[in-house]
């Protein structure tokens, strides 16, 4: 189910925005939420700017991890079948820019950084197919998690984060225990472009294009909002610089 709403104002205006959001929940106790939004301003007839803050959230219980062959494992039909609950959050800030200098000469500026992170938990197996019923790791009574360092020593989990986990349904009984890397994430990027037109003769165009773009991941799924949008470029950045020149023949 969800619930949606949303508020904006006059678009003729020279201040003008819009807002919407939504609310989304289902019988598994997943949820989800985000909130959408552009400010744009035309302070003359020549110049426009817009910046769209967008922010959203969800929990999901049953996030698909891995799965593995198991002969034991007869409820699942001989296969093992993992999943966890995952939070994610995700931020950008579409951001525009329009200038007309005369109408033969105009630029476009677009920027979009983006932040995003997942934070996985609650590993959990299926415990008989077409059903709703699993085994936690940990939780389930008899059943373990352990977790590990990239250096394969084991810790007390929840003191550190794992480059690794096992779960075993069953502890020290048979079934076999399922080794699952630590899939939580941060991502962080930016896109961005500039792009300036002249026509300068009629029907013949020049484009100046600027391009550049970043990216940054790691497996720390602590969200830092806007102060991850200020560290999007801490690494290597790819800028493209284009030229395209059109020329009217009039043959």
């Amino acid at each position: 189910m969800n619930v949606r709403a949303g508020l904006s104002s006059d678009s003729r205006k020279a201040i003008s925005f819009w807002l919407s959001s939504f609310y989304s929940w289902n019988e598994l106790d997943g949820w989800g939420y985000g909130l959408f939004s552009s400010i744009n301003v035309r302070p003359t007839p020549t110049i426009s700017a817009s910046i769209g803050p967008e922010f959203s959230s969800s929990r999901s219980t049953l996030q698909y991890v891995r799965s593995q062959d198991d002969a034991t494992a007869t409820a699942t039909f001989g296969r093992q079948y993992v999943f966890a609950e995952v939070l994610q959050k995700s931020l950008d800030l579409t951001t525009r820019l329009n200038v007309t200098f005369t109408p033969d000469l105009t630029l476009q500026l677009y920027a979009q950084p983006f932040a995003a992170t997942g934070d996985y938990g609650g590993f959990r197996e299926l415990a008989r197919a077409r059903s709703l019923d699993h085994v936690v790791y940990g939780e389930t009574p008899g059943s373990t998690l352990r977790c590990f360092d990239q250096n394969d020593a084991e810790f007390v989990c929840g003191t550190q984060a794992p480059a690794y986990y096992l779960g075993d349904p069953d502890g020290a009984g048979p079934r076999a225990s399922v080794r699952m890397s630590n899939p939580d994430f941060a991502s962080r990027s930016l896109r961005g472009n500039a792009v300036l037109r002249w026509e300068y003769r009629p029907g013949s165009t020049l484009f100046l294009v600027w391009t550049r773009s970043c990216s940054a991941f790691g497996s720390s799924p602590q969200f830092g909002g806007l102060s991850d949008l200020g560290r999007l470029c801490e690494g290597p950045s790819d800028n493209v610089f284009a030229v395209k020149l059109n020329y009217w023949l009039s043959l």
